[in-house]
């Protein structure tokens, strides 16, 4: 899976066969945009599948959220995170390619892909020599990105969890599954 970012002038510009790596393969768009503004109105590009926008400021840590309540509202938060790893991952099968962008083109996108390329290649390094992804993002997306459909041992009851997981073992996953949910 190839991952590309850029800011949002970039995101206007950008199409998949006229370069950035992505040369005329199917792709998607992940914006992360400031809340005061609207996403671009991107060129027709009949490679694009689809686009996700989302709202936040390119806030690094919560406690600048602690400190300033009326930003906290605007943090990348987890369920940021879980929709971008949903959309991915729904549309891996179909896509070679993830333009993410936002503002600047260094921070908030950065995060994110640095965070899907490590979950598709296992290296995220690239990202780290030459730009400054946001660690509150980078983090938040590896949490998302890390986690199973259906986790077998989340239960609040141990005994209910011992049971669920020993049904796993025996190979009746689908029971164990339903089993979890009641």
């Amino acid at each position: 899976m190839k991952v590309v970012n850029g800011s949002r002038d970039r995101a206007l510009a950008f199409r998949a066969d006229a370069g950035m790596g992505l040369l005329s393969r199917p792709y998607v768009v992940i914006g992360l945009i400031d809340p005061d503004q609207s996403p671009p109105l991107l060129e027709p590009d009949s490679w694009r599948r689809d686009a996700v926008y989302l709202r936040c400021m390119d806030l690094d840590n919560e406690r600048i959220a602690e400190q300033f309540p009326q930003l906290r509202p605007h943090l990348f938060t987890r369920e940021h995170a879980e929709r971008i790893a949903t959309f991915v991952k729904t549309l891996s099968k179909d896509i070679e390619g993830i333009f993410v962008h936002c503002e600047a083109g260094v921070s908030r996108s950065a995060g994110v892909a640095a965070a899907l390329d490590e979950y598709f290649q296992n290296d995220a390094s690239r990202w780290f020599q030459r730009l400054r992804p946001n660690p509150l993002v980078y983090h938040r997306m590896q949490d998302a990105l890390s986690r199973k459909e259906h986790d077998l041992t989340r239960f609040p009851c141990a005994v209910c969890s011992r049971w669920v997981r020993w049904l796993a073992a025996l190979g009746f996953r689908r029971l164990a599954l339903w089993v979890g949910e009641r």
